[in-house]
């Protein structure tokens, strides 16, 4: 099977925008965990948190449930190639010696554990990315880790990269939608923005039409680098006819 370099270096398909330029995945806390949060009578508990090897410095901040005397780190999904690489960083960094590595079986078991944590006030580590819905509601910081180095990235020393989500259609698509190929050429948001979106529609069990039109609304400055004058006016007049 073509992977998705050669569909693009053969033409079957073509890039046309980028949703996302900037989705982040790693290890991450609440940002309580560092900073404390006073409204909810929470102190800091890492303060000196920053780096993922300074998890070495806190294992009892995160203890194990099944063995007190270790703490505790929540693995991404099993088969996911971020999970192999975030177990040969843990044994590589040494944290195998003071926490374990949790795998939990599925994408929504792990989210379940970090907001049922979350909720009250316990301290956690673990795998997410962003965007989600959890990455929208919740107020985490990302674990810095060493600058990405693709000849080591595999063995898990370093942070992983960046990446660009990228929109996508059949080479026959411009042809067929110029005008929609020129809308994609200008549309760009953010982790935060479609994360913000997510947990929006998370939160309000709102379809995902009603969710756009929440966020156009939410973000009306959108629609003037999205669309010409014209159809930024136009559509702002039917947004304000719904309620």
């Amino acid at each position: 099977m073509a992977s998705y370099p050669d569909d693009i270096e053969n033409g079957d398909i073509i890039e046309v925008g980028i949703l996302v330029p900037d989705s982040a995945q790693g290890l991450y806390v609440p940002r309580y965990v560092i900073e404390g949060d006073a409204e909810r009578g929470i102190e800091p508990m890492a303060p000196g948190l920053k780096t993922v090897k300074d998890l070495a410095k806190y294992p009892d901040v995160f203890p194990d449930d099944e063995d007190a005397s270790l703490g505790r780190i929540y693995g991404s999904i099993p088969g996911w190639m971020a999970d192999e690489v975030l177990y040969k960083k843990y044994e590589a960094y040494g944290l195998n010696e003071m926490l374990t590595y949790n795998r939990l079986g599925s994408e929504a078991t792990l989210f379940a554990s970090l907001v049922s944590a979350y909720n009250v006030g316990d301290a956690w580590v673990g795998y997410c990315y962003e965007p989600t819905w959890v990455s929208g509601k919740l107020d985490l910081v990302l674990l810095q880790d060493e600058p990405y180095d693709a000849a080591v990235f595999a063995d898990g020393l370093c942070e992983f990269p960046k990446q660009a989500l990228k929109i996508v259609s059949s080479n026959t698509f411009a042809d067929r939608a110029p005008e929609l190929v020129g809308f994609f050429e200008n549309y760009e948001t953010g982790s935060a923005l479609i994360a913000s979106a997510l947990a929006h529609l998370d939160e309000t069990g709102a379809t995902h039409e009603e969710t756009a039109v929440w966020l156009l609304k939410e973000h009306d400055e959108l629609l003037d680098s999205w669309l010409p004058a014209e159809n930024a006016s136009a559509l702002r007049a039917y947004l304000a006819t719904l309620s």
